[in-house]
């Protein structure tokens, strides 16, 4: 039986809320991708929130990040630190260093991340690996609210967006969210998941 045919439809989307901070999850063959990874110094919470909807942080086998501002990428370096594979893009490399020093000088409790152990992809790969994962989807580049930011969209229409501005609150002079939205809309977004709102359908 082909990897296509192993897969399901739609795959199950949980979410873990704590700090303001939405934190999803999506079922694969074996395991959980995790899309963004909390606040530094907030492992407890982590678990215990996805303990309540029934899972363990020991499900969790993949990661990836929808950019690395501390409230996303947080808790990356000990997922990393417990075999977790980090899934990253080259546009997201750079603002691991910027993130890092902003969270040293806040004095936070912090495991580095091990850039060693990220498993580095393009873009254009993104959906020849999650279908090895058992996810039917990709990334996509959605630098509107950071140059590093991508979305994970699934082929049954969940979009996964970080901190992208809201598509009715998109200000005339700001093209690249504009064009995050539009790139979104053409892939088949359907349900939009944010990090600090709640999810909504898009309206057509």
């Amino acid at each position: 039986m082909g990897g296509d045919a192993r897969m399901k439809e739609r795959n199950s989307v949980i979410k873990v809320r704590y700090k303001s901070t939405n934190c999803y999850f999506v079922e694969a063959k074996d395991g959980l991708l995790a899309f963004d990874a909390g606040w530094p110094g907030t492992y407890k919470q982590y678990k215990d929130g996805l303990r309540e909807q029934g899972w363990s942080v020991k499900d969790i086998r993949w990661l990836m990040v929808s950019h690395f501002h501390l409230d996303h990428a947080g808790l990356a370096g000990v997922l990393v630190g417990n075999g977790v594979e980090f899934v990253a893009f080259p546009e997201q490399i750079g603002a691991i260093e910027a993130m890092e020093a902003l969270i040293a000088r806040k004095g936070m409790d912090y495991q580095s991340l091990d850039r060693s152990r990220v498993h580095m992809l393009e873009i254009h790969e993104s959906r020849a690996w999650l279908a090895s994962i058992g996810i039917l989807g990709e990334a996509l580049r959605t630098d509107g609210h950071s140059p590093d930011s991508i979305a994970l969209i699934l082929d049954s229409g969940e979009a996964f967006v970080g901190d992208l501005t809201p598509e009715n609150m998109v200000w005339e002079d700001d093209p690249r969210s504009k064009a995050s939205w539009a790139l979104l809309r053409a892939k088949g977004a359907r349900r939009v998941c944010p990090a600090h709102a709640e999810e909504f359908v898009l309206s057509f």
